[in-house]
């Protein structure tokens, strides 16, 4: 029997943890962490060519 690089050993990949309810079970308060953090200015600029280049080592 030929063992797949996925696991199990079937060509179909087969999940390695249970799968669970998305939900929380408790209701998120929009606006809860107002004024904690602030996102700067530049956020969605490019990135500098020396950054770039590190994700193409």
């Amino acid at each position: 029997m030929n063992e797949s690089p996925l696991t199990g050993t079937d060509a179909r990949p087969q999940p390695d943890a249970p799968q669970v309810p998305a939900s929380t079970g408790r209701n998120r308060t929009f606006g809860y962490d107002l004024g904690k953090f602030q996102i700067p200015a530049d956020f969605d600029e490019a990135l500098p060519d020396n950054v770039l280049g590190e994700f193409h080592t």
